[in-house]
């Protein structure tokens, strides 16, 4: 998980990409970010069948 400074900074990195011209980075770093949540969200939902 990321903490807010990282967010931010992650945020600002994209914003300075995305004015560049440089979209694929931008689509493949969203693209890991996205599986990254779906992970975390599977790995939660484990967890709270094992607590069950």
């Amino acid at each position: 998980m990321q903490t807010l400074s990282e967010n931010y900074f992650c945020k600002r990195s994209i914003e300075q990409y995305i004015k560049r011209g440089n979209h694929d980075w931008v689509r493949e770093m969203m693209i890991r970010r996205q599986e990254s949540v779906n992970e975390f969200c599977l790995e939660k939902i484990d967890l709270e069948q094992v607590k069950g």
